[in-house]
């Protein structure tokens, strides 16, 4: 993705993760510990529900979480 800045991010976000698109989480980014009750293992799989406008990335995880991918948390496309 070109780096147009924070709207043009979001766009191409919300362009490239629609609802139904499934993910691979390799690794979370946060600089803050992560709720235990929403922990997502490297390597789980998960399906997008949307992306806001701050282009987080809100998914299902196949454990049942719903933590979402913020800009800068690195996943795949599956």
């Amino acid at each position: 993705m070109t780096d147009g800045g924070p709207m043009e991010l979001v766009a191409q976000r919300k362009a490239r993760y629609r609802r139904g698109t499934r993910v691979r989480l390799v690794r979370f980014t946060a600089d803050e510990p992560i709720d235990d009750n929403q922990v997502v293992p490297q390597g789980t799989c998960g399906t997008v529900i949307s992306v806001d406008d701050l282009g987080t990335v809100h998914t299902l995880w196949d454990n049942g979480s719903t933590l979402g991918l913020a800009v800068g948390d690195q996943f795949d496309l599956l």
